[in-house]
């Protein structure tokens, strides 16, 4: 094994015993499963991603656990549980807490699905999705820590603008 072998596969431990940690915290926190759109995307990015690593390697002899660590890394990631806590949400690989958002959006408020709309800043938005039974458990969590819904931030917005 290389010496940037050494350095890649120190990288890839951090980030799952980083990522270990974030899940046990999900799975003590998270009261509100959602699911996120997308993943398949990523399962194929990701895939795509080694795939391509290990093809420009070639020789995977002295390197494989590098490649192992990868593959983990990336299930880690990609299975990573999505929701809302009391104190925040977690998506995929971080927590953000309540206080940092701007405003929520529930979009499709009819359909047996509803997305969720969660944005930081103007145009840094988490996307989920909810059954029909939780939008009112997470709208009741976002009013109660102070999130505008998003017709009083264009409001509150258009009033500070004047």
């Amino acid at each position: 094994m290389e010496r940037y072998d050494l350095i890649f596969l120190v990288i890839i431990a951090g980030f799952i015993i980083w990522q270990v940690a974030l899940m046990i915290r999900a799975y003590r926190e998270i009261k509100l499963v959602a699911s996120a759109p997308g993943r398949a995307g990523g399962v194929v990015l990701c895939a795509g991603i080694l795939a391509l690593a290990i093809w420009r390697r070639g020789n995977l002899a002295g390197s494989w656990p590098v490649y192992v660590g990868l593959a983990v890394m990336m299930a880690m990631y990609l299975s990573a549980r999505v929701g809302l806590s009391e104190t925040g949400l977690f998506s995929t690989s971080r927590f953000i807490p309540y206080d940092t958002l701007e405003y929520y959006a529930i979009d499709m408020p009819e359909a047996p699905k509803c997305r969720l709309r969660l944005a930081r800043s103007a145009g840094r938005e988490t996307v989920m999705m909810i059954t029909q039974e939780q939008k009112a458990q997470a709208e009741a969590w976002l009013i109660k820590a102070g999130v505008d819904n998003f017709e009083s931030y264009g409001e509150r917005v258009r009033a500070h603008r004047k």
